[in-house]
This record gives structure tokens, C-alpha cells and sequence, in this order.
């Protein structure tokens, strides 16, 4: 499977487009969703991705994966059209800040209380 990005055209390490389209799934779950169906949509989605992308034959890593998503969930603040609230802003610099503890602690386990990261790990 290739993925072609025609904004900035490169090769490279697939977990940076699979990351950027999690963290807009992952906004789009907890900032702009209105309803559960809207969420599970997100999930949904963005885990199909990542199936389907294995089915291929690509090989995921959320060791690399999920830091580049977190980080680019905490520079989308300043970048995104949408104003954000100050507990928009905590809470994504939060979210974004556990992934990052998750990861470096080795504990993805402690992603499963997060409905939308539980979708991605299964």
C-alpha cells in the first residue's frame, strides 16, 4: 500500500501519514464529535486504517506510531483553524502528554482506558 500525500510529497517513514491521520481521528473523537455515533465513526475508521494497512502487508509499530500522533495532537492546538478553549487546550496537552509517558514506560496497557486508543490496539 502507498500513500501518496500531494500537499508535501516525500519518502518516508509511513507512521508519520497513518499518525497524522490518527490525531485527526483522534480530534475529531474528542473535540468535534457531538454524538456516540460520531465517535464510534472515529474510532472506527481510523482502526480500519490500521488494519487494512497491515492486511497489506505494512508493519505498525506504536512505539513509533503513537509518539509522532501525540505530538502532532499538541502542535494541531496553535495550527488548527478551530479556536480552542483553555480546557480544549489542557485537555488535548494532557492526553497527549500520557500517550507520551505510555510509550516511554513501555505500558500500552494503560491506553486501554481511552475508548478511542482501546480501538487502535485491537
Amino acid at each position: 500500500m502507498n500513500v501518496y500525500d500531494w500537499e508535501f510529497s516525500a519518502y518516508g517513514a509511513a507512521y508519520t501519514d497513518l499518525g497524522h491521520f490518527i490525531t485527526e481521528s483522534w480530534a475529531q473523537d474528542r473535540i468535534f464529535a457531538r454524538t456516540s455515533q460520531q465517535r464510534s465513526a472515529s474510532c472506527l475508521i481510523a482502526s480500519s486504517l490500521l488494519k487494512k494497512y497491515q492486511q497489506m502487508g505494512g508493519i505498525i509499530d506504536l512505539k513509533d506510531l503513537l509518539p509522532y500522533a501525540a505530538t502532532h495532537m499538541v502542535s494541531g492546538i496553535e495550527q488548527n483553524l478551530h479556536e480552542w478553549s483553555d480546557k480544549e487546550k489542557d485537555m488535548i496537552t494532557y492526553e497527549a502528554l500520557e500517550v507520551l509517558r505510555t510509550i516511554e514506560d513501555g505500558d500500552l496497557a494503560r491506553l486501554e482506558d481511552s475508548a478511542f486508543f482501546h480501538s487502535l490496539l485491537h
